[in-house]
């Protein structure tokens, strides 16, 4: 029996992700920080990379509240699209994938990389939510 097209897919997307230049780790995890597809060039890097993401998914939970209740205030729609946290071992990416319930999860070796890393995203996201959903 074969496997399901959504899996596949969701790995071939995860594997495009850590083609990217200077890319060294892709996850998808859940909005509750559950780890649900990885790939990565250092496994320790990305146990690392999960724990901490663990703790800034609560934090940019708390911070898209109160950024939505200013929004509501201002009756400024505003969305998070993206948070790039700076670390020793390199910058990570998070986006929010289409529907919340799932988070993109890119690390990168240096700041030299965020540009480039930043496009793949943006044009991954609804792919990746996709294959994330079948």
């Amino acid at each position: 029996m074969s496997e399901p097209e959504g899996p596949m897919e969701l790995e071939r997307l995860l594997d495009e992700m850590l083609a990217v230049r200077g890319a060294t780790a892709a996850a998808l995890v859940g909005a509750d920080g559950e780890l649900l597809a990885s790939r990565s060039l250092d496994r320790a890097l990305l146990e690392r990379t999960v724990s901490i993401i663990t703790s800034a998914l609560a934090a940019g939970r708390a911070l898209g509240e109160l950024l939505a209740e200013e929004a509501d205030a201002s009756e400024a729609g505003t969305s998070l699209e993206q948070v790039t946290l700076m670390f020793g071992e390199g910058p990570i990416l998070l986006s929010p994938l289409p529907g919340g319930e799932r988070v993109m999860v890119l690390a990168v070796e240096s700041e030299h990389d965020l540009g480039r890393a930043r496009l793949a995203l943006r044009g991954n996201l609804r792919r990746l939510a996709q294959a994330a959903s079948a």
